[in-house]
């Protein structure tokens, strides 16, 4: 059996009757271009940041996969849900700003959506921190050296400097 190709003004007239409702979905031509929203859900916005990415991919009957670009670096494609979204967990981002993209594959019924127009862009803070002093032991003003130690509540070390290195100067 040959099958007939649908002519350019009936394929437009189809199109133009879904669009308001006349036809039922299932009755439009493959090839239609699906859209890509993308939302960015950060769910810590201080260092080590994290964030839930979704993107929500029109017609909501779409299948197919998404691929998440996040800092220009692609994560592994996740498959869209039965409502259209595709969701990506990031954990670990560093502290700044952070631009992401979404990009619909396609599917046999939907083309390929282009990457959102421009990035989402989104900031992870710095961690704030507290640097402990230990208290030196009493000594005399003439008595040196003075042993001066600290922590910082980031576990990253502290160091000592001097600004006025013909009173105080720093060793070790």
């Amino acid at each position: 059996m040959q099958r007939r190709r649908r002519s350019p003004v009936v394929a437009s007239l189809l199109a133009a009757l879904l669009v308001v409702g006349l036809v039922p979905p299932a009755l439009v031509l493959a090839g239609e271009t699906a859209t890509t929203l993308l939302a960015v859900e950060v769910t810590a916005v201080e260092y080590p940041g994290a964030a839930t990415l979704t993107a929500t991919v029109t017609p909501s009957d779409a299948t197919g996969q998404v691929v998440f670009t996040v800092d220009g670096t692609a994560a592994a494609p996740v498959s869209l849900a039965l409502d259209g979204t595709a969701t990506l967990p990031v954990d670990a981002l560093g502290a700044g700003l952070h631009a992401v993209t979404a990009e619909y594959g396609g599917d046999a019924t939907y083309d390929a959506s282009p990457a959102t127009p421009s990035p989402l862009e989104f900031t992870i803070a710095s961690a704030t921190q507290t640097i402990t002093f230990a208290q030196p032991a009493d000594r005399r003003f003439d008595e040196s050296p003075v042993a001066v130690s600290a922590t910082a509540s980031s576990g990253l070390p502290v160091t000592f400097s001097s600004q006025t290195t013909g009173t105080c100067t720093v060793s070790g």
